[in-house]
């Protein structure tokens, strides 16, 4: 099944990129085995669950899929940790494209 355009830009993308700033998971040979139809799959944790810890997420993941490390590690987290350099935007730009700084994890910045 052939990539859409947007992830196949992503991978091109990714090819150009130092080795330590590439996504794990997009590497050669992170995956063990190949699969006929693959999916992508999301949940909004923050939606249903807005009370619980994203550390509590984390160590259930971790002990339900003690069979997967491939998963439980960087994967992890890196995906539970979203982190979204907000340099140079300022709260008007942001609220255009409906950005609440205060709602996401920032590398060089606090939330205002």
């Amino acid at each position: 099944m052939p990539l859409a355009e947007a992830d196949t830009r992503v991978l091109e993308a990714e090819e150009r990129l130092d080795d330590s700033n590439r996504l794990p998971y997009l590497k050669p040979g992170f995956w063990k085995a190949t699969v006929k139809t693959p999916f992508w799959a999301s949940l909004d944790l923050e939606k249903f669950y807005p009370r619980v810890s994203l550390q509590c997420i984390k160590q259930n993941i971790q002990e339900h899929c003690a069979n997967a490390p491939e998963i439980t590690g960087t994967l992890l987290d890196d995906l539970l940790t979203f982190r979204v350099d907000l340099t140079g935007w300022s709260p008007k730009d942001l609220k255009k494209i409906d950005l609440d700084r205060t709602r996401i994890s920032t590398p060089t910045s606090q939330p205002d």
